[in-house]
């Protein structure tokens, strides 16, 4: 009888642990969400949705961020993978994955080259047009409600770079021209090319031209105002400061630092 008590005692104190610990880690996935959601550009466009405005984050609040998924880092290591089901096991693996990356990204001052030969922060908006909805004017008034808003993310991106030049963390030339290129369509009043117009060339029969008419000036207003001068200046800043601080040679073994 002794012995019975004592295991179920010994049971229930493994049920127990198992279920703290299976609560403990909902916390630390709720956490980890709430941080990424502070400022990904992807959230609300991931979903089809149109967002209030754009978030961005400054290097410093990069730093912050980093700073806070360090800390999640060591809760989720203490977790023993025992005391959690198969599933929470294989998500706990794929979370660790995730924030050593997220960490590695700012750790390793990556984030200060935020493009790539195929494309980048610049071109963004290929991932969300094709992802929000456009369906009727209620859509298009959202998409130009918080278009101005991507100005602020297009400098911040240009702030990341500028640092990576007191950093003497650039991009070869070969990748920045190649950029100069990209930029040009984002750069142009014409709506048949500026990307950020497209919505606007083939809008649903079930909206009237009246209101066709009316959003397609409204398009050419916030991108004249707020779009192409973003691109214009974030142009100058590549031709006239990146560009010439960047190196002829490609490849990690170049970087300065």
């Amino acid at each position: 009888m002794k012995h019975l008590v004592i295991f179920l005692v010994f049971l229930i104190a493994s049920y127990t642990t198992i279920a703290q610990d299976a609560e403990e880690f909902k916390s630390i996935v709720t956490k980890v969400d709430k941080i990424r959601n502070q400022a990904a550009i992807h959230t609300a466009f991931s979903q089809g949705k149109h967002p209030e405005q754009i978030q961005t984050q400054s290097w410093e609040e990069l730093l912050e961020r980093q700073n806070k998924y360090e800390q999640v880092l060591v809760e989720l290591n203490a977790l023993a993978e025992k005391d959690l089901s198969r599933q929470d096991q294989i998500s706990k693996s794929i979370l660790l994955h995730q924030l050593e990356h997220e960490i590695s990204q700012t750790k390793y001052k990556a984030v200060l080259i935020p493009f790539n030969a195929e494309g980048g922060f610049h071109t963004q908006h290929d991932f969300f047009l094709n992802r929000l909805p456009f369906h009727n004017v209620t859509d298009y008034e959202s998409y130009l409600k918080w278009l101005p808003t991507y100005e602020k993310y297009i400098k911040e991106n240009q702030a990341y770079m500028a640092l990576g030049i007191s950093e003497q963390i650039i991009a070869p030339k070969v990748i920045v021209n190649n950029l100069l290129k990209q930029l040009k369509p984002m750069m142009s009043t014409d709506l048949a090319i500026n990307p950020f117009a497209r919505p606007f060339m083939k809008m649903p029969e079930t909206i009237s031209s009246a209101d066709s008419e009316a959003l397609l000036e409204a398009a050419k207003v916030v991108i004249s105002k707020f779009i192409v001068p973003a691109f214009v200046d974030l142009a100058n800043f590549v031709k006239n400061q990146y560009l010439p601080a960047a190196s002829e040679k490609v490849g990690i073994m170049h970087a300065t630092n």
